[in-house]
């Protein structure tokens, strides 16, 4: 009579053990606009079965809210989350800050499984003066202002290597400010790095090595690479990729060499009249491999941009009378090339909106070593064409009279 109870027990044993764990969700209520402690329970709204503030693994967590004033968030404790959204309903002026805690202390990201979150969605900023650690695939999406690492405290670690890091987003970018620790990783992360979806970020720091030399930061299509520090990872721009060296003149440098396959492209801004100035502001862009090899494929692009902020370009100039050169890309390594080098892409107006038409001359590419020079040759004015075949044809003449 007993024996028909064990199936029943049995279904419950079982759905017991599958049953899913609801992560817990809280939500940041503090608008002081001063240094308000993460692990302080008062600072938060958890839903249930949260109680408390937030400080496990796969946890989801809200900083949000009608801010009036800028928020200070101080990392004391050791939170571990699966999701960390920032910004829902943010002004456009106000900025979210994760500062303060001892140097161990920051905020971890690591899931049971799949990726953890970190999602920035408003126009405002959010600066991290903290270390962010990953411990398990993480994705960054940043889908308006700017995702910041700002000051000398502020990194993205890793804790046993583990995980891959993916920056993602269209509308928003991710900073690595020059003023942040020269050290983005710690060089025991071996995972891979991929800027992708509409991605943008932009490095003017160090971004770390690897131990491994076979972790390497990918540009995948419609993903941006852009800043004037230094990538020390191998890196590929793929596909549909955006390499954007320097903001407003800087250099971009690759110490791990650096691999434009076919269809990726290359943003030059070049600002002002002249072809000094490589890589200082208003001046041009520029790309250095210090180490490793340029890699260009033949239908590798390059756009130029002449009416960037700032820039002063002037196409009726008599600048553009004569023939220049600008170093593109200074490899100290091999320069391997499939095809020819570069496609010339699309090409600005000049800072008074004017065609780059108006000039009557062209650009090329030219390998000089293991480097890349843009080159521009200018087409003579009318009247110096027809005074050079007047000479031409009075030395004809002066010939044949000469003759007979």
């Amino acid at each position: 009579m007993k024996k028909p109870l064990l199936l029943p027990l049995l279904a419950v044993s079982l759905l017991c053990r599958v049953a899913p764990a609801h992560a817990a969700t809280y939500s940041w209520i503090n608008d002081t606009g001063t240094n308000s402690p993460w692990n302080d329970a008062n600072n938060w709204a958890p839903i249930a079965p949260a109680t408390g503030f937030p400080n496990e693994i796969d946890a989801v967590v809200h900083i949000n809210g009608a801010f009036t004033k800028n928020v200070t968030v101080e990392l004391a404790g050791s939170p571990v989350l699966g999701t960390l959204n920032l910004g829902d309903a943010l002004g456009g002026d106000s900025l979210i800050r994760f500062a303060g805690g001892g140097a161990s202390q920051g905020l971890t990201m690591r899931v049971s499984s799949g990726s953890a979150q970190i999602n920035k969605t408003t126009a405002n900023e959010v600066r991290v003066e903290r270390t962010f650690n990953f411990r398990s695939d993480t994705v960054i999406s940043v889908t308006g202002g700017l995702l910041s690492f700002a000051n000398g405290n502020a990194r993205l670690g890793v804790t046993n290597s583990v995980g891959n890091l993916f920056f993602e987003g269209v509308g928003g970018k991710t900073v690595f400010a020059s003023s942040a620790t020269s050290s983005t990783f710690s060089n025991s992360f071996t995972g891979d790095v991929t800027i992708r979806n509409g991605g943008t970020l932009e490095v003017n720091n160090l971004f770390q090595a690897a131990s491994s030399t076979a972790a390497r930061v990918t540009v995948a299509s419609t993903g941006k690479l852009m800043g004037s520090g230094t990538i020390g990872r191998s890196t590929v721009v793929q596909s549909g990729g955006l390499l954007n060296p320097g903001s407003s003149g800087g250099i971009l440098t690759f110490s791990e060499g650096l691999e434009l396959q076919a269809g990726s492209a290359t943003t030059i801004e070049l600002f002002s009249n002249t072809t000094g100035s490589r890589g200082e502001a208003l001046g041009y862009d520029g790309v250095n491999i210090s180490a490793g090899n340029l890699t260009i494929a033949e239908t590798a692009r390059i756009d130029l941009v002449f009416n960037g902020a700032g820039s002063t370009v002037d196409f009726s100039n008599a600048f553009w009378d004569e023939e220049q050169q600008w170093l593109l890309f200074q490899s100290a390594g091999t320069l391997e090339v499939s095809g020819g080098i570069f496609e010339l892409g699309s090409i600005s107006t000049d800072s008074q909106g004017a065609a780059f038409g108006t000039t009557g001359g062209q650009f090329s590419f030219l390998q000089v070593g293991n480097d890349v020079y843009l080159q521009y040759t200018a087409v003579p004015e009318p009247g110096s064409v027809a005074l050079w075949l007047g000479a031409g044809v009075g030395c004809l003449l002066y010939r044949a009279r000469r003759k007979r």
